[in-house]
């Protein structure tokens, strides 16, 4: 499993996002200022109810991965190294770098 983790910052995006989804403050002032993107049908309340489900169901599902399979943070950036390769190629710019 990889997340991107910042120079200075204490977590790595993944844990800081699942952070902030089980914040129920954090929730409900994020969805106060989305107001207009609630969909219809639902209370406040359920969208923080929902939201906190979903990422604990995230969190659930992400360990799971990283637990039963082969696959890890190198796979992933060799896959996009490879494709970066392509890129730049297909530009005929080769010595140039695309990060």
């Amino acid at each position: 499993m990889i997340a991107f983790h910042w120079e200075g910052e204490e977590m790595n995006e993944l844990a800081r996002l699942l952070s902030c989804w089980n914040d129920v403050d954090y929730l409900f002032k994020f969805a106060q200022q989305h107001s207009e993107d609630i969909p219809k049908g639902l209370t406040l309340v359920e969208l923080v109810n929902q939201l906190l489900f979903d990422s604990l169901e995230l969190d659930e599902i992400l360990n799971e991965i990283a637990e039963n399979t082969n696959k890890t943070g190198v796979n992933f950036l060799n896959h996009l190294t490879t494709w970066n390769m392509e890129l730049l190629n297909f530009l005929g710019k080769r010595d140039e770098k695309i990060i």
